[in-house]
This record gives structure tokens, C-alpha cells and sequence, in this order.
């Protein structure tokens, strides 16, 4: 490990030089490369982690430009797979984390192959599908994970410890009916609200794996960027949630 890499970030108290050791022997698991994950990869291959499994089905297209950071203009023009443009620039930002991108769709046959092998995951999907999947595999495995959404100018974001409660099952009981809910393909969303929530979800990721608790267990962080207005609300534990109540995961086993 380089000190002078990351001289300014073990001067950190919380972090220090014992911190930035276990950052440096971390795997972290990132389920999306978009926006959000764009944001979420660029601080933890900055911060030195040790590990960065990521995933993602799609290419990169112009309209992403605007908020998905780590993408240029040429690698829309050109429709390179979001995977192979993000290892590339990561690489070039550190060459020292281990870069592991697979262009999938994850779904219940093998993303707990992927969560088991994670010290912590980090959400970057873009459908409540796949976060409630995710949620699954986490509480399954025992990995401690980090929801984060945005839409529109506004974000949420809460951490779900390993095995713990609540978790996102017990705020999302079960996926709404199609064309319900805003999404950004019909609302839109802007840039600095990606930067923010996935800032804020980067930081959870970082804590856990130095060590400290997370600092929004138990709480939905919701965010209005455009307004400058940051709540918390608290999340009790729902006693009757099939996941974290009952351990029944199915949204894994496919009888959701």
C-alpha cells in the first residue's frame, strides 16, 4: 500500500492507518454501474477498497452523460457495454484495486454467488425488482448492504446491517403495480442528486468496512437536493416481514 496515495484520508482519525488496512483487504459487491454506481464505484477505488465486484447489463448511452460519471462521450457514441468503460477509467484512477466487472442481468440464480463473496454490497440498480432481491441475498448471507434511490431531484438511502433489522422489506412490503410509481425514465433526475446520495452511500460502505457501526441503521435519510431539505425518519423493524422477521426469502426462491 502507498501511504502518500492515501496520506490525507489516514489523517482521518476514524479511519487512520489500521482503517485504511482493512479498506485494502475489502471486497465489496456493486450491483448496478449507472448512476448511483457510478458515483458509489468512483469513491471506493479512490479510497484505496481492496475489492470491486460490479455488475451491470447495459450500455452506455447519451442520455447518461449528464449524471453517470464515470462515462465519456465516445463510449456512448460507440455503445460500450457500462462494465468495460467503468474497469477502464477505474483502472486509470487506481490501479491498485482489484477490478472485476461482469455485463449481466442479475437475477435469483446467481446473485448470491456475488453477495456471498462481499464484505459489504452497495445498491446501484434502478428498480425496487432487484433491490428486494438483493435485500434477500444480503439477509441470507449476512452481508451488510446499502439502499440508495433517486428521482427527480430528491433521494433515499438506509443501511441494512449483516442479518440485521429493519430491512427493506419491512419499508417496501411488495413491489407496486407497474406504471405506479415515478421512475426517472418519466420524472427524470438530476445530476447532483446522484452525487449526493451516492456520496452518502459510499460513506456507509466505508464505515462498515473500517469497522464503525453505520451511521443510518434504522433511519431512511431522504434527501431534496433541489430544495436543500435532509430528513431522517425512523424505520421500526415490522414484526410480520417475511425476511428479517421470518427469514423467508421470496423474492430468492421465486415465490413473490
Amino acid at each position: 500500500m502507498n501511504d502518500d496515495q492515501y496520506d490525507r484520508q489516514m489523517l482521518f482519525g476514524p479511519i487512520g492507518a489500521q482503517g485504511q488496512d482493512l479498506l485494502a483487504k475489502s471486497t465489496v459487491f456493486l450491483a448496478g454501474c449507472g448512476a448511483l454506481g457510478s458515483t458509489i464505484a468512483g469513491h471506493l477505488v479512490r479510497c484505496g477498497v481492496g475489492r470491486l465486484v460490479f455488475c451491470d447489463r447495459d450500455r452506455v448511452e447519451l442520455s447518461n452523460l449528464p449524471r453517470q460519471c464515470l462515462f465519456e462521450y465516445d463510449d456512448a457514441v460507440n455503445g460500450i457495454p457500462k462494465v468495460e468503460a467503468a474497469r477502464r477509467r477505474l483502472s486509470r484512477v487506481n490501479p491498485n484495486v482489484a477490478l472485476e466487472g461482469h455485463c449481466i442481468e442479475l437475477d435469483r440464480s446467481n446473485i448470491e454467488a456475488f453477495v456471498r463473496q462481499a464484505d459489504c454490497v452497495a445498491d446501484g440498480s434502478d428498480n425496487f425488482d432487484l433491490r428486494l432481491l438483493l435485500n434477500d441475498a444480503a439477509l441470507k448471507n449476512k452481508v451488510p448492504w446499502i439502499y440508495t434511490g433517486v428521482i427527480a431531484g430528491e433521494g433515499q438511502s438506509f443501511t441494512i446491517p449483516a442479518g440485521g433489522r429493519p430491512c427493506l422489506r419491512c419499508y417496501v412490503r411488495a413491489l407496486p403495480p407497474p406504471g405506479t410509481v415515478p421512475t426517472c425514465a418519466t420524472a427524470g433526475v438530476i445530476g447532483p442528486a446522484v452525487g449526493l446520495m451516492g456520496s452518502l452511500a459510499a460513506t456507509e460502505v466505508v464505515r462498515i468496512l473500517t469497522g464503525h457501526p453505520p451511521a443510518n441503521k434504522g433511519r431512511i435519510t431522504v434527501a431534496d437536493i433541489w430544495n436543500n431539505r435532509i430528513r431522517h425518519a425512523t424505520l421500526e423493524p415490522d414484526p410480520t416481514c417475511p425476511a428479517c422477521g421470518s427469514g423467508r426469502y421470496e423474492f430468492l426462491t421465486g415465490r413473490d
